[in-house]
């Protein structure tokens, strides 16, 4: 009996001993789990945190003007005007894209003339350049500022006299040439900062950093250990370091630009896309493209759908009326069916036909439509069981 008893106490302290073993160990194991993720997401914030800065100054860095800095006086280009006089540009972006690819260091320059050209093709040049880029009728970036200097080298060169001013004078003492030369640099400064940046919906500009790589071996795929080419606005991301780090890409004209900056902001933060896919899960769309895009094909599917509804109404007629010949004149049961607003996707036209009762047309997912509309539909007892089901299923019956 005393036995027993020691034994029944041994069994219960041993139990108790490995009990509290389990419950050590299971609370040991979950806080050094627990401290070692969130060492691992601090490290990844700081890894984030370094790379966003690094990204930040090597944009940044092209601005800064060493030469300027040091004092170091620049050469003096004592070459005026072009070579030949240009073709007069037929759109603002032709002539915005001939100001920051053309030597531009003089008002001969900046209307695309040479030295010794007439006092009409300065003229000429400047009406037609000042006409593309004039604020009101060009709405790109560093328009503005075109126009502001088109004008400043007309003021320079645009009269007999103001002409022979600024050629008597010396190009280091004249004023408004140091204007045009600052000009020139604020425009290509802003059309560089409006193709390298872009605009969020936070209010702020992101920069998106060209990177060195092809179009044609740009999007990585996991899945079949290669690269895929990329089309144009692809958005997809690439996991660094063990995938500590993630980096987000797009295509642009050709480009690869990296927009990590843009992707991770707090507003459009793309938490969801899979890193290293086999399929393109996000794209940039322009709103104006998208929304002509959108209208036009709405309005060819509207007209797509009355020439399939006329066809499909002669093919019915006949059955219908033979139906409408067996059921009373006076036994009629109105319904009104309503659209689905807005209806995406395209399944089915039904066309319902009756010669002594009214004319109803339900189109199921058929057009995308912005608005709710209705139509009654008489004598709704008429319709076979198929379709009756169809519409009930797809339609919210009153």
């Amino acid at each position: 009996m005393v036995a027993s008893w020691i034994e029944c106490g041994f069994n219960w302290i041993l139990n108790l001993v490995v009990d509290v073993c389990l419950q050590v160990y299971d609370v040991v194991f979950f806080s050094v789990g627990f401290v070692c993720y969130g060492v691992i997401q601090s490290m990844r914030k700081v890894i984030i945190t370094v790379m966003s800065m690094l990204m930040f100054f090597a944009v940044h860095i092209r601005y800064l003007d060493i030469r300027r800095i040091c004092g170091y006086a620049d050469v003096e280009n004592k070459i005026w005007g072009l070579d030949d006089n240009i073709i007069l540009p037929l759109s603002g972006e032709e002539a915005l894209d001939r100001l920051l690819n053309s030597r531009c260091n003089d008002a001969y320059g900046v209307l695309g003339l040479r030295a010794d050209c007439s006092d009409e093709d300065i003229k000429r040049h400047y009406k037609k350049l000042a006409a593309l880029l004039h604020p009101d009728k060009n709405i790109l970036e560093g328009a503005e500022e075109a126009y502001e200097m088109v004008g400043t080298a007309f003021a320079a060169i645009g009269t007999v006299d103001a002409r022979k001013s600024y050629n008597l004078t010396t190009l280091h003492k004249n004023k408004l040439h140091k204007d045009i030369l600052d000009l020139w640099d604020r425009v290509r400064q802003r059309v560089e900062e409006a193709r390298n940046f872009m605009y969020c919906d936070c209010g702020n500009r992101h920069a998106r950093i060209v990177v060195d790589i092809k179009q044609s071996e740009a999007r990585y795929c996991r899945k079949c250990r290669t690269r895929h080419p990329a089309r144009s606005n692809d958005i997809w991301v690439e996991t660094r370091l063990c995938g500590f780090v993630w980096m987000y890409f797009t295509c642009s004209d050709g480009i690869i630009y990296d927009i990590t900056e843009w992707a991770t902001c707090e507003v459009n933060y793309l938490k969801h896309m899979r890193s290293n896919s086999h399929t393109v899960q996000y794209r940039l769309v322009s709103p104006g493209a998208s929304s002509m895009k959108s209208d036009s094909s709405i309005n060819l599917q509207s007209k797509e759908k009355l020439r399939e509804l006329v066809d499909m109404a002669d093919e019915l007629r006949a059955d219908w009326e033979m139906v409408a010949g067996i059921i009373p004149s006076t036994k009629t049961l109105p319904a009104t069916f309503f659209y689905r607003s807005p209806i995406i996707a395209g399944s089915a036209v039904i066309v319902l036909w009756c010669r002594s009762y009214e004319v109803g047309i339900c189109s199921i997912g058929s057009v995308p439509l912005r608005t709710q509309e209705a139509f009654s539909i008489s004598a709704s007892n008429l319709l076979p069981n198929a379709f009756d089901g169809m519409l009930r299923n797809n339609c919210q019956l009153k």
